[in-house]
């Protein structure tokens, strides 16, 4: 096919134009002449997206044919990939224009992607024909592109543009389908594609392509964190038509988890379970393999010693994170406790031989974690003096208290009793 669609009397008797609705009752359409690029002299238009953006070409005569977009009122010349010539054929309604232009040296031209004002080269299948390597006919609001191009042997082919990859529509049907696709000429939101091909009879016939549901090349790998780790899942799948995600917990959605790639900062106990995508398109839903995240052990609250007094009831007690089951092993002195294997341990009726320094060990299939030793202090009784001639003594009822003073603390053998007192 050439650049050029149309003959130079047909162009000549053409003038850009856009529609807007009028009151009922009254004529149905308004017109607005969109005018030119600066000192051109007629203009084209070929597509409109629902901001009312427009873009066609101008033209000046001879070889200068530029690609416009009319926007608020106003049109820009669009530029080239390095030649003479561009037109503009789609918009979609992130403002991104596709068509085709000229490129350097007078090569042949090329699809043109035009985002945020910068045109890129789609490239080609490695050919060309009558000046003409590709050409970009449709986009839609995802971002992927159509229309076609020439392979080395100097044959037409549809293509897909999307990821930032040229793809052939002919690898994307049934290779037994005796279709053969020469042109995509439009894409809609739900990735649907018409143009035209070669059936199976070798008639050039329209064609209506319809994606098939998600397919996933590469699942969601299980991963093993530590405590307040960050940590992302990923998932790969591919379809023509714009792709959906939604990530799960343990069966449940989680909220705002959409993407392809989830990300969970500070990992905690609550994140720890089985992970799973539902990836979906206009054409169906996968769900992925289960991945798991695990935790290595962790003491998110460490037990950090204790001032207790004799007699005293008292509970040792740490909390631990990580993929279980957990087991504990709690320690006096560096010696392991029978049956206190427990994440709490309770000292009941304490002597003044259960102080010293306790340890917990927390184990779990994924490896073990010690909570530093802290100390047990048992003191004999909680006493206080008071500003009045006597002595207040706290202790535990039923246990026997002595009193004893000493005129002469210097003398260690005066020590005489004063009452022995029972709570």
């Amino acid at each position: 096919m050439n650049a050029i669609k149309y003959s130079r009397t047909a162009l000549l008797l053409t003038l850009a134009f856009g529609w807007a609705s009028n009151t009922f009752g009254q004529p149905s359409y308004s017109i607005t002449d969109l005018g030119t690029l600066p000192g051109e002299y007629y203009s084209e238009a070929y597509g409109l997206n629902n901001s009312g953006q427009v873009v066609g070409i101008s033209f000046e005569g001879g070889n200068g044919i530029s690609a416009f977009l009319y926007s608020d009122g106003v049109m820009s010349d669009l530029g080239t990939l390095g030649g003479y010539l561009s037109y503009a054929y789609g918009i979609n309604n992130g403002g991104q224009v596709v068509g085709i232009s000229g490129t350097a040296g007078y090569a042949a031209a090329h699809a043109f992607l035009c985002s945020a004002g910068v045109m890129s080269d789609l490239g080609t299948f490695g050919g060309s024909y009558n000046g003409v390597g590709s050409e970009a006919n449709g986009i839609n609001n995802s971002g992927q592109v159509v229309g076609y191009t020439y392979t080395g042997g100097g044959l037409e082919r549809a293509f897909i543009y999307a990821g930032g990859v040229m793809i052939d529509l002919n690898t994307l049907i049934l290779t037994n389908s005796g279709w053969t696709l020469d042109e995509a000429t439009a894409i809609n939101d739900n990735g649907q594609i018409v143009g035209y091909g070669l059936n199976p009879e070798g008639i050039t016939h329209a064609f209506l392509l319809t994606p098939s549901p998600p397919s996933i090349t590469s699942q969601p790998q299980s991963i093993i964190a530590n405590a307040h780790a960050t940590v992302t899942f990923n998932v790969s799948a591919i379809a023509l038509s714009p792709l959906e995600y939604q990530w799960s917990l343990n069966g449940t959605n989680i909220t705002g988890a959409t993407a392809s790639y989830p990300t969970i900062s500070n990992v905690t106990q609550t994140n720890l379970g089985v992970y799973a995508v539902v990836v979906s398109n206009a054409s169906g839903a996968i769900t992925s393999s289960n991945a798991t995240l695990s935790m290595y052990p962790f003491i998110a609250s460490p037990f950090a010693g204790l001032d207790t007094f004799w007699g005293f009831t008292n509970t040792l007690s740490v909390t631990a994170w990580g993929t279980g089951p957990l087991i504990y092993q709690w320690f006096d002195n560096g010696v392991a406790i029978a049956d206190a294997t427990n994440q709490t341990l309770t000292l009941a009726d304490i002597q003044f031989t259960n102080a010293g320094l306790y340890s917990v060990v927390v184990t779990s299939p994924l490896g073990s974690i010690t909570n530093i030793p802290a100390q047990v202090v048992v003191n004999p009784a909680n006493v206080s003096l008071g500003l009045f001639p006597g002595v207040y003594i706290g202790g535990v009822v039923g246990n026997n208290y002595i009193i004893q003073s000493n005129p002469a603390l210097t003398n260690t053998n005066g020590w005489a009793t004063v009452a022995t007192v029972t709570f």
